[in-house]
């Protein structure tokens, strides 16, 4: 069974009323090819499209504030969430209900203390792709949106993650293939610069000595 994953997201987070003194809750909770930081010997985008699949469903998401399901903020089911994708990323609108647990979180976003947003999800498709400098970049190109919404501690252009073992595995496999493709190649490299070395040394000695021979 796939693993749930988690990212977090440093954006701005907006508590906003609407023309019928609805408070709207309000932030791009996903980026669009937006480079991670390294999340254990990869770095990772989410692709243009990953979510269309579960966003195009009727399946059921939900926004809670930290991951909290008692600090619900809205839902697909009963309409108080939209989720829009655009060429940015996915921007998340979520009507919550009047309980001291959001009004709590509104006063927090609104002071600023909450600054980003968090998503969890689960791959069903993805890439592994080696850089030209060597780094290993992950291309996540399908997924199962599960829940997201505004945090406390954000960190994606900045990312902290839950990431799945069978991620780990993958990035793992694909080092060892590269270093196995390398090692020859490195070897002779490495044999051939203690050559020019040995060469330089010897061509060293050779000079001193002819320098005491015209001394003598």
């Amino acid at each position: 069974m796939s693993k749930i994953e988690r990212r977090t997201v440093p954006v701005e987070v907006k508590a906003n009323k609407d023309a019928e003194g609805r408070i709207h809750i309000t932030g791009y909770a996903i980026p669009f090819n937006s480079s991670s930081v390294d999340l254990g010997g990869f770095k990772e985008v989410i692709m243009p499209g990953t979510f269309d699949g579960v966003l195009g469903s009727k399946r059921d998401i939900v926004s809670t504030v930290n991951h909290q399901p008692t600090r619900i903020l809205g839902r697909l089911a009963n309409r108080t969430l939209t989720l829009t994708p655009d060429a940015k990323g996915i921007f998340m609108d979520a009507i919550p209900p009047d309980t001291q647990a959001v009004r709590d979180a509104i006063t927090e976003i609104e002071g600023g203390y909450m600054n980003g947003m968090s998503f969890q999800f689960v791959v069903k498709r993805d890439k592994f792709v080696r850089q030209t400098d060597g780094s290993v970049l992950r291309e996540v190109r399908e997924a199962d949106l599960i829940e997201l919404g505004p945090v406390t501690f954000p960190a994606y252009g900045a990312t902290t993650a839950q990431v799945s073992a069978e991620a780990r595995s993958a990035v793992e496999a694909l080092q060892q293939e590269n270093e196995t493709e390398e090692t020859p190649e490195a070897e002779a490299s490495a044999q051939e610069e203690e050559k020019k070395t040995t060469a330089s040394v010897l061509l060293g000695l050779l000079g001193k000595e002819l320098d005491l021979l015209e001394l003598e």
